[in-house]
């Protein structure tokens, strides 16, 4: 049979073979084969898949996970001798000043300076009419480059009017079915573009509050009556599937809508209230690129321990923190970092947010049969190195962890906590007892989120601060102000901040002995231990947060 397979996808590549690939294609796929990326196997796999779909060789590539959208730009730069550059680059500038705005509007470039230099940014190698446009719209002397599609519509977005929310209910009489799906779509699109995690719909007395939850804080953006409430709502249930007709219990639901960069599926969740039902969209935006641990915001040293986590093969690995502090994206980025190829890489997750080329992922709803008790028991069977297990909740999760870990499995999971040694207590609570999960247990990482001060406008803390906490940080202290870059707030982005707890046998001994937590601590510290707050004053001395953030996210 194998046999069989061999021929027949000879036979297929002979057929291919009289179908010509543009020149990028060949030395695109000659490139990774030489660079070891792209397997023969994998060449010929995706040469198929071209001939009987039809769809571009990048775009198959892309999907299977062999290259992320940057690398790939990378070998098709490289390959028509062009530079390529990350927006991401602090010491590009973007250039709107040479490029008209209908001229964006008709071409997807970005202009942007290097140095001395004037680029025009394109996602295509050998777009002729594209490039002739430009050429006779601007008058100024420029060099071709290459840059992501994702990271060209991140930038266009900011020169693209805003659309006014508020406008939306200036005619009561016209506030029909067509007006309520265009406001809603420009609160999600709007939310997608600002990197939003939720949108809150809030009922109160005469009005209705819509708030964005961005870098972990809420901020309102707008507010409409209370009489279009119902047709608002309504519209949210038919979308998310629920019953509309119910209005006195919570429900939950989700759904889809389309962007120019992909799906964006929502969860959706209604709650009754005193004035009309709460209802909260979680945005889970699959499109966005998956962050490395480095891109999360962990120093060094925190990297470095990590990194000797993952190399363990059995055991169990446990986040914890509150709701909203990274925990998912981190097991994420770890479980990406790991040896795919040789290693059997399986995941339970509510819900999956990520899609990792290489590993096997398994959603988990309650509303299906399948939970995470019952998912790991399946998995166990199909010959794992590595679970991950989106949170331990109950008791017989935890116990289905505890088994896998002591069978030989390596289990990362979650578990909410207030410090690291709270994991110990959590899993007592699920009848788990200290001697095993002193035993299995071979690092707990606790983390919180904290905003960066914004680079355009932070300034040197004035004033003194009286707080026996504040003594002995040395170097200036700066403060949040706000301007137009950072929506007022006075920050831009998020930073990890982890404390970590390295199992020995003298904590594990400490732990089964059930010592006092000031006790344990204590000698924690005596071996080299970092709490989340020595670690947020490394980062205010940095000027990388401020002092007022760092009571916010850790209650100094």
């Amino acid at each position: 049979m194998f046999l069989l397979l061999i021929l027949s996808v000879n036979v297929k590549m002979r057929f291919l073979s009289f179908r010509e690939l543009s020149r990028e294609e060949t030395m695109l796929l000659s490139k990774l084969r030489q660079d070891n990326i792209l397997s023969l196997d994998q060449e010929k796999i995706v040469l198929l898949e071209h001939q009987h779909s039809g769809i571009d060789i990048k775009k198959l590539i892309l999907d299977w996970g062999i290259l992320s959208e940057a690398k790939l730009l990378e070998f098709i730069a490289s390959i028509h001798n062009l530079p390529y550059f990350s927006l991401k680059d602090p010491n590009i500038q973007l250039a709107w000043d040479v490029v008209s705005v209908e001229l964006l509007h008709q071409v997807f470039i970005v202009p942007i300076r290097k140095g001395d230099v004037l680029y025009i940014l394109m996602p295509k190698a050998q777009d002729l009419p594209v490039q002739d446009l430009v050429r006779c719209c601007v008058k100024v002397p420029f060099q071709w480059a290459l840059g992501t599609t994702s990271e060209i519509q991140n930038a266009l977005k900011q020169v693209q009017k805003k659309v006014d929310l508020h406008a939306l209910f200036s005619d009561q009489h016209h506030f029909d079915d067509q007006v309520i799906s265009q406001f809603l779509y420009h609160t999600l699109s709007n939310a997608v573009n600002e990197g939003v995690s939720d949108i809150h719909f809030e009922p109160e007395k005469f009005s209705v509050r819509v708030r964005y939850r961005y870098d972990g804080l809420l901020r309102t953006i707008c507010c409409f009556h209370l009489s279009f409430w119902s047709a608002t709502c309504i519209q949210i249930k038919v979308l998310s599937g629920m019953d509309i007709a119910e209005s006195r219990n919570p429900q939950d639901g989700r759904f889809s809508f389309a962007l120019s960069n992909g799906l964006i599926d929502v969860r959706s969740a209604t709650h009754p209230t005193y004035y009309g039902e709460n209802v909260v969209l979680r945005i889970l935006n699959r499109n966005q690129e998956l962050r490395s641990l480095k891109e999360l915001g962990y120093d060094a040293l925190t990297l470095s321990t990590m990194t000797q986590f993952l190399s363990k093969p059995e055991g169990l690995l446990v986040i914890t923190g509150p709701t909203g502090c990274g925990k998912t994206s981190t097991l994420y980025a770890m479980v990406h970092e790991m040896d795919s190829e040789a290693l059997n890489i399986m995941t339970l997750e509510e819900p999956i947010e990520y899609k990792i080329s290489g590993i096997r992922q398994t959603e988990v709803r309650e509303e299906s049969p399948m939970t995470f008790a019952k998912g790991v028991r399946s998995i166990l069977r199909q010959d794992p190195d590595v679970i991950l297990i989106g949170e331990i909740r109950n008791e017989e999760t935890a116990a289905m962890a505890v088994r896998a870990a002591m069978t030989g499995h390596h289990v990362l999971t979650t578990l909410h906590a207030t410090h690291v040694l709270g994991v110990f207590y959590r899993m007592l609570e699920f009848n788990i007892s200290l001697t095993m999960t002193a035993g299995l247990i071979h690092g707990v990482i606790s983390q919180r989120l904290v905003r960066i001060l914004c680079r355009y406008c932070c300034i040197v803390q004035k004033e003194a601060l009286e707080e026996p906490q504040f003594h002995g940080i040395q170097g200036l202290l700066y403060q949040a102000v706000g301007c137009e870059f950072c929506k007022g707030t006075g920050y831009k982005g998020r930073k990890a901040l982890a404390e970590i707890l390295v199992m020995n046998g003298v904590i594990e001994s400490m732990i089964l002995e059930q010592r006092p937590y000031w006790e344990i601590k204590r000698a924690l510290y005596a071996s080299g231990f970092e709490d989340l707050a020595m670690q947020g004053k490394k980062l205010v001395e940095q000027g990388i947060t401020s002092w007022v953030e760092l009571k916010r996210v850790i209650g100094i």
